[in-house]
């Protein structure tokens, strides 16, 4: 698993230097998205205003360029994080386990419940050759495409990605 993991940020390693992924990879996030994460990290001290002109730019990036990017909403949302974190820092951590991940579909052909992978057409983290693979490597899963969605989930899509998951558990 650890040579899975070391993969898996080397090819991210590779991307943020500009170089393809190897034969067999998956696609890494796109350019404009690691541009946006090598500033997304406020510092630890910084007032409210701070870190939202941090994040928000994040944000943006993250929403994809279909959907209109609701900023009021991500601003309200990024400020209960604020108030409420002891510590801005950890959120760090997310992005670094996220890139430390196997990047490997192998344990996924034992799923055996109903399986439904929804992602969006415009994931600028994880583009659609991950929920192609993720939805391949479990057995009967389904794969629906969210036309226009992210990586985040706006509240726009509330009532679709609700009617989704209706469907599947009917």
């Amino acid at each position: 698993m650890a040579v899975h993991r070391v993969l898996a940020a080397a090819a991210v390693q590779r991307a943020l230097v500009g170089e393809s992924p190897l034969p067999g990879e998956l696609p890494p996030p796109g350019p404009e998205l690691l541009a946006a994460l090598t500033t997304a990290f406020p510092d630890p001290q910084a007032d409210l205003g701070e870190y939202l002109a941090v994040r928000l730019p994040l944000w943006r990036v993250l929403h994809g360029r279909v959907l209109p990017f609701d900023e009021d909403e991500y601003r309200a949302m990024e400020q209960r994080v604020y108030e409420r974190a002891r510590d801005l820092a950890a959120g760090l951590n997310h992005t670094l386990a996220g890139a430390a991940g196997s990047g490997s579909t192998a344990d996924l052909a034992s799923v055996t419940a109903p399986t439904l992978v929804l992602h969006g057409t415009e994931d600028p983290m994880f583009p659609p050759a991950h929920a192609e693979a993720t939805a391949a490597a479990v057995p009967g899963a389904r794969l629906v495409m969210i036309e226009g969605m992210g990586h985040t989930l706006p509240r726009a899509l509330d009532e679709h990605l609700a009617a989704e998951i209706l469907h599947h558990t009917s």
